[in-house]
């Protein structure tokens, strides 16, 4: 969900000054372990609340990396994780599924450095039900390109079509883009492709179910039998902007006018948030987390769920306008940049962010400014740059591109937006429109391809040779080089024909790869040996 923001600026869109209400969007518990640990059908292992949280704690610290045990420890020992184990949908018979099919496991997990992410849907799929169908058709597609994780939508019922105004959060049969089953049937065809599922996950407001005496809509209903997130004016901020009669705390981030604003410091809120999304991963089989509209509360509770759910990957929407000076983004976004940087350093860097930063630069700098894409230190001029291990960069999204085209990437641009983000450091992820409906398949997929081969990461190395308004040339990690404008000649900045070999090129960009042979990786101890 876009962010508002303070100014309007010729070039960005007036709406992110407030919000259009009518066109704006109106555990598996056990916490990403190794798929081996997934192969005990999912409704199989839910024995007994008791038993299944002692049983659940033993094997966890059995199997979590360092990292995950230290956490689960902590959270344990401060009965953070929640001992009620969800049960919001009639069970199955145990291990049974889609006509009696046990489910699979979960992929590997997947080093935090290699993800490349998919958005798997636009602003339209809710409009081609049921959606889930359509993509678990193009998993063979996104699997043959590389994608690690695919994006997927809010998968509860809404008061919009697109799933970003939730009601009944355990409802998932009557989301518009298909059923609870035909859900759990996608997530497991990309599992079975090894690829790992994000949820979008919409906790800054909730649309509520029912109004109280005074005609407030804060009366909330959770989508099951018992009383899980059937809520009161007591779950809203008491200064919401929505006028809902919230009876909470004060808002701990920016007001959402659509829909009333959860009041995350009530520990209500947090518990049964925590076990809905635990059971999200538990029952449905998501592996990770997109928070949608992360600046409408404060980081500090992303953290929470995060430690509370542990996902393989998550990544928050931090929307911002940048710098501008008469109507063109200033060169220095180091301010805006840094608001990205505070907000994961809010989050203990449990979650990364996307990289609007890099967006709003790259889709300026393609257009005959390529001197944008080196900052005063030499480095990238995004978050990518300062944090890049932390960095989701991306070309467009559903708010920015699709239909709405809201901060759009220049049409005629955007394969070269891929070049720059699938060679670079950073997190890079694909939208769906470009790679399905675009042409750009087969390029997306070879870019991808050639960023595994050399070994490029999130946390790559790169060195910037030259950054001038119609050439930019990158070396990264010694293993790629790439050209991005118009300019022919490259005069001493052309790689040469026996350590390098051009790799993919097109309409002003080349890239080239490193013909030396990878070497293995040595480490020395702290005495040198």
């Amino acid at each position: 969900m876009e962010a508002l923001c303070k100014q309007s600026h010729p070039s960005q869109p007036s709406f992110l000054n407030g919000i259009d209400i009518q066109g704006k969007r109106l555990g598996r518990a056990s916490a990403n372990l190794h798929s081996d640990s997934c192969k005990i059908p999912l409704r199989a292992r839910r024995i007994s609340k008791k038993v299944y949280f002692h049983s659940f704690h033993r094997f966890v610290t059995a199997t979590l990396d360092p990292r995950q045990h230290h956490l689960h420890q902590q959270r344990t020992s401060n009965e953070l994780f929640s001992k009620r184990w969800i049960e919001a949908q009639p069970l199955e018979k145990p291990g049974e599924m889609h006509g009696g099919q046990v489910r699979p496991g979960r992929p590997d997990r997947i080093a935090p450095a290699e993800h490349i992410l998919f958005q798997g849907f636009n602003w339209e799929s809710p409009h081609n039900y049921p959606w889930y169908s359509v993509v678990q058709s193009q998993v063979k597609d996104i699997m043959a390109a590389g994608i690690t994780d695919v994006w997927l939508p809010p998968p509860s019922q809404s008061v919009d079509v697109n799933g970003y105004l939730p009601s009944q959060l355990y409802n998932l049969n009557e989301s518009k883009y298909g059923t609870k089953a035909q859900l759990e049937g996608l997530i497991d065809a990309l599992h079975m492709s090894g690829i790992c599922c994000i949820a979008d996950i919409v906790i800054n407001h909730r649309s509520g179910y029912s109004q109280d005496s005074s005609g407030h809509w804060n009366i909330f209903e959770g989508g099951t039998k018992d009383e899980r997130l059937n809520w009161g004016p007591w779950a809203v901020v008491g200064n919401d902007a929505y006028d809902s009669g919230g009876k909470g705390h004060g808002d701990t981030g920016e007001s959402y006018g659509a829909a009333p604003d959860l009041d995350h410091t009530n520990k209500r809120v947090q518990d049964e948030l925590t076990d809905w999304m635990n059971w999200l991963k538990a029952d449905i089989g998501f592996d990770g987390w997109r928070f949608d509209f992360v600046k409408g509360y404060a980081p500090k509770f992303t953290k929470l769920y995060c430690e509370r759910t542990l996902p393989n990957f998550a990544v928050g929407e931090l929307w911002t306008s940048l710098t501008y000076d008469n109507g063109q983004p200033s060169y220095d976004q180091n301010g805006h940049r840094q608001v990205l940087c505070d907000w994961i350093d809010g989050t203990s860097g449990l979650s990364t962010a996307f990289d609007f930063t890099t967006k709003g630069i790259l889709q300026s700098a393609v257009c005959g400014e390529f001197w944008r894409l080196k900052d005063a230190q030499g480095k990238p001029p995004g978050l990518a740059g300062w944090y890049p291990d932390k960095a989701v960069t991306f070309i467009d999204n559903h708010d920015t591109g699709s239909t709405q085209r809201h901060w759009n990437f220049p049409d005629d641009k955007v394969l070269l937006g891929y070049v720059y983000i699938l060679t670079h450091p950073g997190t890079p992820c694909v939208f769906y429109d470009h790679f399905f409906s675009w042409g750009l398949q087969q390029q997306i997929g070879e870019l991808i391809h050639l960023r595994k081969r050399a070994g490029v990461n999130a946390s790559s190395n790169i060195r910037i040779d030259a950054a001038e308004s119609d050439i930019y040339v990158a070396n990264i990690d010694e293993k790629i080089i790439v050209k991005l404008g118009p300019r022919f000649d490259m005069g001493s900045l052309l790689p040469d024909s026996v350590n390098w070999k051009l790799a993919l090129s097109g309409v002003d960009f080349a890239v080239w790869e490193s013909t030396k042979a990878k070497e293995p990786a040595t480490k020395e101890n702290k005495n040198g040996i």
